[in-house]
């Protein structure tokens, strides 16, 4: 049996080919978006077809455990402050924590994994004030970038 492509039209000028474009990604959108149904992350990128909006949790208080699905850990306190990523993290798992008080050079913000290591040692410390960390967990040990 022998597939034939489909035949892509003639087209005689700049509109008709913008027409034909346009079209043609309208049906491939919808098509994806059929199989997919959701959020897909690609390359690290979130690709977010249902409005996804990321899960951000304000951290006022410490000590504090980072929760599966904390996407964005927002710490704004006036002390030095310990954090603990989650237990048992699956390959791909990512959590980010961000300094919004403006305060970590003077107030460390100690992140600890529950288990594991982060970067090869037991802890990792943001110092400098207003920085954000991403945290990716790669089957053996967290990631620190």
């Amino acid at each position: 049996m022998t597939h034939t492509p489909p035949q892509i039209p003639q087209l005689r000028n700049m509109q008709e080919t913008t027409r034909w474009a346009a079209t043609l990604k309208t049906v491939l959108d919808r098509w994806f978006q059929s199989f997919v149904r959701g959020d897909i992350e690609v390359q690290g990128s979130l690709i977010s077809l249902a409005g996804r909006k990321i899960a951000i949790r304000l951290v006022t208080t410490t000590p504090a455990t980072i929760l599966k699905t904390d996407d964005l850990v927002d710490v704004n306190v006036g002390a030095p402050v310990a954090l603990t990523l989650p237990a048992n993290p699956v390959f791909g798992e990512r959590h980010q924590v961000q300094d919004s008080s403006g305060n970590a050079a003077v107030n460390n913000i100690t992140v600890s994994a529950a288990s594991g290591n982060i970067n090869g040692s037991p802890t990792f410390v943001i110092s400098t004030n207003y920085r954000r960390v991403v945290f990716h967990y790669n089957n053996t040990q967290w990631i620190a970038a």
